[in-house]
């Protein structure tokens, strides 16, 4: 046989035998998915040794389960230490098609890890106090806590506002499990108004439920709406006055315009640090918004730190914000 005909036919079966390899891989992971049991021993064996493993098998072992259309049920799993920022350590308790899944598998959560970086190295001595809307499970919540606990902490309280139950649930037990004292939660959503409002979350997608349904439905043609109980953004006026440095982090999916407009006077008042995601829908009304005049810094968080921008722009690569009344340390 030809050389070229040999090489060819070596690639074929090499190509044939990794395709059947998947097909088998897939038919097990189908037959797993059948059993709650079987998941739960299956992803607890599974994560425990990729968390031994080196980083390339561990990411081949996280695609392997995770990277093929399998219905896995949405389990929640034993409390994980992992590794936010660059070194500080909280618990979370991992589920299965959630973000925080990762914890399964990695001993760091590179979730918004530019933002954990700024908070980790200034945010405990900066703030008394930190005012969460939209905590989702609790992973900065549980983070900040720790912040307190350091020697030169002026940070003692935070406040987190969640209003989906399935994610206000994670968040308790989140907080459960850090012995998170510092934090006290409400199962409220902020808006401009008080009283009962709908609440929409897309299947599968727990951290970006929302009020505004459209939002949601960006996510998934599967949204589940519930009644919540929202309080007036005013409300929160006896939580500013109280701590002289208040940091307010926003991530509300798509509301922040809303919320931050019925703030207004609370941010002429108090003049908060403002933590906020800036997606495309919402840039060109947040750079039109007359409550955030008095916030001449604007920095956006990267790799490489805060960078000072001129204006709230959507920026393809990163969506979270700080911004400030004063210039601030980086």
């Amino acid at each position: 046989m030809p050389v070229g005909s040999a090489a060819g036919a070596s690639a074929g079966n090499k190509s044939g035998a990794l395709r059947r390899l998947r097909r088998a891989a897939e038919a097990m992971h189908r037959s797993i998915a059948r059993s709650e049991a079987a998941t739960r021993i299956y992803f607890t064996l599974l994560g425990g040794l990729a968390r031994r493993a080196p980083s390339r098998l561990r990411e081949m072992a996280k695609w392997a389960a995770l990277g093929q259309n399998i219905p896995w049920k949405p389990l929640e799993f034993a409390a994980r230490d992992v590794v936010v920022g660059d070194a500080s350590p909280i618990r979370l308790h991992p589920h299965l098609g959630e973000f925080d899944g990762a914890a399964l598998f990695d001993h760091r959560l590179d979730y918004e890890r530019a933002v954990f970086r700024w908070l980790e190295a200034h945010a405990g001595a900066r703030y008394d106090a930190i005012v969460e809307i939209g905590a989702n499970v609790g992973v900065y919540s549980v983070f900040f806590d720790q912040l307190t606990r350091r020697s030169d902490a002026r940070l003692t309280k935070i406040y987190a506002f969640e209003p989906s139950r399935t994610a206000y649930a994670r968040l308790l037990a989140n907080l459960a499990v850090n012995d998170a004292r510092a934090v006290t939660p409400f199962c409220v959503a902020v808006a401009k108004a008080s009283g009962f409002t709908r609440f929409f979350e897309p299947d599968g997608h727990l951290t970006n439920g929302s009020l505004a349904q459209d939002f949601a439905q960006s996510f998934s043609v599967d949204v589940r709406e519930t009644l919540v109980l929202a309080v007036d953004a005013m409300a929160l006026e006896p939580l500013l006055a109280a701590h002289r440095r208040v940091l307010v982090k926003i991530d509300a999916e798509g509301l922040e315009p809303e919320i931050l407009a019925a703030m207004e006077s609370l941010l002429e008042s108090y003049r908060p640090d403002l933590l906020i995601e800036v997606l495309p829908e919402i840039d060109r009304r947040l750079r039109a918004a007359h409550c955030l005049s008095p916030y001449g810094f604007l920095h956006l968080f990267t790799d490489d730190g805060p960078r000072r921008c001129d204006s709230l722009v959507a920026d393809p690569s990163a969506r979270d914000w700080l911004l400030t009344a004063s210039p601030i340390e980086t």
